[in-house]
């Protein structure tokens, strides 16, 4: 099928804002590993799905980022639209918001917290989906391309049709760069 994409960016001194809109036909196995779009199922407490159906995804998105002296604030919304392009068809949307804000605590040590919400409505009578995501994460760098981070998040899922949960997690995690 056919893809199209727009863009628009500004940068200044200590921030940038950015909008951007895309419409390309997809599976989810090729969007998986991408942390930006939406991925049914890959949530803490809920049942792994993967639909593997090809859909076309129109996605709205902006992100803003202001640097201060030892801090950084960044925010992003965006809204996807998957239109279903088999027989079974059908339409699912999936709006959200993400605001987070580290600080450099100390040489190689990064103090983050993010919020998360996001809200996936499922057409044809399947309801709607509400997530809900704070973290606290402390990273130090161990070397410039390893790092060692511990999270603590606190996870929420209400639904009109699948089970509801609460989770508190704590990870202690290995991240490596190439």
């Amino acid at each position: 099928g056919t893809s199209y994409a727009a863009g628009y960016t500004r940068r200044g001194s200590r921030g940038s804002v950015a909008l951007d809109y895309s419409e390309d036909p997809t599976t989810s196995g090729a969007v998986l590993g991408d942390s930006s779009v939406f991925q049914p199922g890959f949530r803490p407490g809920g049942t792994t799905s993967l639909d593997t159906r090809v859909f076309l995804r129109k996605r709205l998105s902006g992100t803003a980022s202001y640097e201060f002296v030892r801090s950084r604030l960044n925010a992003r919304i965006y809204s996807d639209r998957r239109i279903f392009e088999d027989e079974a068809g059908g339409e699912e949307r999936s709006n959200g918001a993400t605001v987070s804000y580290d600080w450099d605590l100390a040489v190689r040590t990064t103090l983050g917290t993010t919020l998360d919400w996001e809200r996936r409505d499922f057409r044809d009578g399947g309801g709607s989906d509400d997530f809900g995501d704070f973290s606290v994460r402390l990273t130090r760098e161990i070397t410039r391309t390893l790092s060692g981070v511990l999270r603590l998040s606190h996870f929420l899922r209400n639904s009109d049709e699948r089970e509801e949960y609460n989770a508190n997690t704590i990870s202690l995690s290995l991240a490596g760069q190439f």
